[in-house]
C-alpha cells in the first residue's frame, strides 16, 4: 500500500486548491478521521528514522472531492451517503451531542426570556400596587364613616354586620384574611340603612374566617 506522509499530504491538497482556512490542516485530517471519511493515520519511520503519521495516498483524491462537495453545502452526512460509509459511532456521538447542545441551549434561553418577562411582570403589578396604596392613603379619610372586624363561622354563608352609618349607596369594602374555600366568591346580599349589611359567600364555608369591613359614603 502507497503512504503518504501527513505533511506531503497537506502540501499536495494545498496545491490542489484545497481550503484548509485558518484552522490546523492536521485538525481536518483528524477530524475526517474520527467521522469515517478517511481511514486512520499509520505510523511510520520516515528518511530520519522517527515515528510519522502516513495516509494512503489514495485519500488525496478523496479529500479533494470531500472539499469541493463541502463548497457547494453538502453536509458530512450526506458526503458519507454518497460515498457508501455508515457513520460512525464517533460521529453519531458528535451529532447527539450537538443536538442535546441545542436543546440545552434553547431551554436555558427560553428560561432566561421567562425571568425577563417576569420580573417585568412583578415590577409593573409592584407599580400598579404602589399605585393604589397612594391613592388609597392619599383618599380623604373622612370619607370612611365606619369600619370594624367581623367573623364568619364554619358552616355559615352568610352574616349580618351591624353598622349604624350604613346608607342604602354607601360603599361597602370587604377583606377576607384567609381562604374562603370551598366557597369560590363572597357579596354584599342587602344592605339595611342605619342597621347594617350582611355578608354572603356563594356556599357555606368549613372553618372560622376573619373579614374586615369599611363603609364610605
Amino acid at each position: 500500500m502507497d503512504l503518504i506522509s501527513v505533511e506531503e499530504l497537506i502540501k499536495v491538497l494545498k496545491e490542489n486548491n484545497v481550503n484548509f482556512g485558518k484552522g490546523d490542516p492536521y485538525n481536518r485530517l483528524r477530524y475526517y478521521t474520527k467521522i469515517g471519511l478517511i481511514p486512520h493515520m499509520i505510523r511510520k519511520k520516515n528518511s530520519n528514522n522517527t515515528n510519522s503519521g502516513h495516509y494512503p495516498k489514495e485519500v488525496i483524491s478523496k479529500i479533494i472531492e470531500i472539499e469541493k462537495l463541502k463548497e457547494i453545502g453538502i453536509s458530512n452526512e450526506k458526503i458519507l451517503e454518497s460515498f457508501n460509509i455508515k457513520p460512525t459511532n464517533n460521529l453519531e456521538n458528535y451529532i447527539k451531542l450537538i443536538r442535546e447542545k441545542f436543546t440545552i441551549n434553547y431551554l436555558i434561553l427560553l428560561l432566561i426570556i421567562i425571568g425577563i418577562f417576569y420580573e417585568l411582570y412583578k415590577n409593573s403589578m409592584s407599580q400598579v400596587s404602589s399605585i393604589d396604596l397612594e391613592n388609597s392613603v392619599s383618599m380623604d379619610r373622612n370619607s370612611i364613616s365606619e369600619s370594624g372586624v367581623n367573623f364568619m363561622s364554619a358552616g355559615q354563608k352568610k352574616v349580618f354586620v351591624p353598622a349604624k352609618k350604613i346608607k342604602e349607596d354607601s360603599n361597602i369594602i370587604i377583606t377576607f384574611r384567609d381562604n374562603i374555600s370551598p366557597a369560590s366568591n363572597y357579596f354584599i346580599s342587602e344592605v339595611k340603612e342605619g342597621l347594617g349589611f350582611i355578608v354572603e359567600t356563594n356556599r357555606e364555608i368549613t372553618k372560622e374566617i376573619k373579614f374586615t369591613w369599611s363603609i364610605i359614603n
